[in-house]
């Protein structure tokens, strides 16, 4: 199969001289951190953000779309999204859109960046900030640490009436 090479720049972002910045209803955003190749800067994304926590989005080079996630500890987190184990096993117990996008276009197609860093305590809130601001068409939910918004499976829906009857 033949891979994409057209790649559309994101409406959101302006990129000069490897820096960029989020334009946002009437705002601009200027990230911490930006890795044009997610593949390439793998070891770096892992090793810069150890240890801290933050808000951070995931955007598809080829049709622009983005995730935005949080975590407490970012180089943790993010490791699991270079894990094929990982995001199969996720995809086998649910959905998730950007897991499933990495799978099929590579991290080569994918660009990293680290919104801001943030107190373990605040993630939530600004995540919720930037899922409010910015374009996401890869999160599930619009809520962040909300379940507003997911639906379960008919298999879940069924376990979860049998573990009600007892």
């Amino acid at each position: 199969m033949k891979k994409k090479t057209n790649k559309t720049k994101n409406n959101n972002q302006n990129k000069e001289n490897n820096k960029i910045t989020i334009k946002n209803n009437n705002s601009v955003t200027v990230p911490v951190k930006f890795y044009s190749n997610s593949d390439t800067s793998k070891a770096q994304i892992l090793s810069e953000n150890k240890n801290k926590s933050g808000i951070y989005m995931w955007t598809n080079l080829i049709n622009g779309k983005q995730y935005i996630g949080s975590s407490i500890n970012l180089s943790d987190r993010l490791s699991n999204y270079y894990s094929t184990t990982y995001m199969e096993d996720a995809l086998n117990r649910g959905i998730s859109h950007i897991y499933r996008a990495l799978l099929k276009n590579d991290h080569s197609e994918f660009s990293l960046t680290i919104l801001e860093y943030c107190e373990p305590e605040q993630c939530l809130e600004r995540e919720d900030f930037y899922l409010c601001s910015l374009s996401h068409k890869y999160n599930i939910l619009e809520k962040a640490g909300s379940r507003i918004g997911s639906k379960h499976s008919d298999d879940t829906k069924i376990i979860m009436s049998e573990a009600k009857k007892g």
